[in-house]
């Protein structure tokens, strides 16, 4: 809306668009004016027309409900869509209107109690005053209004006063102030709206630096419940290489790069109990880029986690464990990986069109179609086949010989003549 300070909103947010190297696109603006359409019947129709499924929304604590309200109206405050509110205070309102997915921005300590809070700003202004009279002196010292109505050169000068609250610390946190009178080193805290629970803390700002609980938000809290449209699938996965590979998120950015997507690992109930974060965790890989191609054509999202007991799929004592076993007891809608198919896993699950098979094959060279005579001689060598006749000469000759030497009626173990005189006489060559 046209809140105070959205134009320096925009110029941000386009700043940080434009500049990112992760991937960022902003997909349009929209500036509402809610107060000139009390029937809401505009809103929702802008609302309607924007496709983007992340919304950064700034405007007053009153606007937001008009706004929250409209999107409900117009379908935008499902699950299927992520709120980003920045500026209003949102704990007066309702908590029907608030969207499903909701996430804001508020400064540390924002749910103590008012009288600590007006306790530290006014700790602020003495240090600020402090500081001026150690400038000044006890006898001179600026001169101020006491009107909000005041002038350019007035307001020029108040901002130069701004030097003395540039170096305040309490209690261990800086809160010095910059020359436009914000803080120079805000500390804040990004909280999210999660029915049934209230309010809960997400991560927080130091120091120039985001730090997030991962991930930050579950559309289908700790036992996966579906969402409430048909467009968003629960993707399992299993990490194998290089189907599907798995990192930690950029150290520097704190997000997943370009070429992969966010996936979480389910903790256990142990670990949830003693509070344990899940780490920031990356996918990428072949199988990861048919999902995402996948998701760009048929036009759905999804939200990536990997299967916990690292394991395929198997039935054990009639209970399907792995990735097969998310998607028959419905955990999951969807599988992707290196998922063999066999007789037993397609009587319970569909599969789709294999894109890589893998198998034990024998190869052999290309043969032009035509056998020549002597085909039957290239098994072995001129060599072998000459080595081959001369040995079964031999073997021949020699077993010949034997037969008719010891033969009674060859010639009898006498060499000299046969059985019958005058005969020829009997050798190895004449075998």
């Amino acid at each position: 809306t046209r809140h105070h300070g959205y134009q320096d909103f925009l110029s941000v947010v386009e700043g940080l668009t434009d500049g990112s190297f992760i991937g960022w696109e902003k997909k349009s603006v929209v500036i509402l004016n809610v107060t000139d359409d009390p029937g809401g019947a505009r809103t929702r129709r802008l609302l309607k027309e924007n496709e983007a499924q992340v919304r950064l929304l700034y405007c007053s604590q009153e606007e937001a409900e008009l706004v929250f309200r409209a999107a409900w109206a117009a379908g935008q405050a499902g699950a299927s869509h992520m709120w980003f509110a920045v500026g209003p205070a949102l704990s007066g309102l309702g908590m029907d209107s608030l969207p499903r997915a909701l996430f804001a921005v508020r400064p540390q300590g924002w749910r103590d109690e008012p009288r600590r809070r007006i306790a530290r700003g006014v700790s602020v202004l003495t240090h600020g005053a402090v500081a001026m009279r150690k400038e000044y002196g006890s006898t001179g010292g600026p001169n101020f209004v006491t009107t909000c109505m005041t002038d350019a050169n007035q307001t020029q000068r108040l901002r130069s006063r701004m030097r003395y609250f540039s170096n305040i610390t309490l209690g261990g946190r800086d809160y010095s102030f910059n020359i436009d009178g914000y803080l120079a080193n805000p500390f804040l805290d990004v909280i999210s709206w999660t029915p049934g629970r209230g309010w809960e803390d997400v991560g927080w700002w130091e120091n120039g630096v985001l730090r997030l609980r991962y991930p930050a938000w579950s559309r289908y809290g700790p036992f996966l419940k579906p969402p409430d449209d048909a467009q968003h699938l629960r993707v399992v996965t299993l990490e194998e290489r290089p189907f599907v590979i798995v990192e930690l998120a950029d150290p520097a950015s704190g997000t997943c790069i370009r070429d992969s997507v966010p996936c979480r690992r389910p903790l256990n109930a142990s670990a949830i109990h003693e509070g344990m974060a899940p780490l920031k965790q990356c996918c990428k890989g072949f199988c990861i880029d048919i999902l995402k191609r996948l998701a760009k054509i048929v036009g759905f999202t999804y939200d990536l986690y990997l299967v916990t007991n690292g394991k395929h799929g198997k039935k054990i004592d009639g209970v399907w464990n792995g990735m097969i076993g998310e998607v028959v007891y419905k955990r999951a809608d969807m599988a992707i990986g290196s998922l063999t198919i066999n007789e037993e896993r397609s009587e319970v699950v569909d599969f789709s069109v294999p894109f890589v098979e893998t198998g034990i094959s024998v190869m052999v060279s290309r043969s032009n179609g035509t056998v020549s005579p002597s085909a039957f001689l290239e098994p072995y060598s001129p060599a072998v086949w000459v080595m081959m006749f001369v040995m079964c000469l031999t073997v021949v000759a020699v077993t010949v010989f034997i037969f008719e030497f010891f033969s009674p009626v060859g010639y009898n173990r006498s060499l000299q003549t046969g059985k019958k005189a005058g005969g020829s006489t009997f050798t190895i060559g004449k075998s």
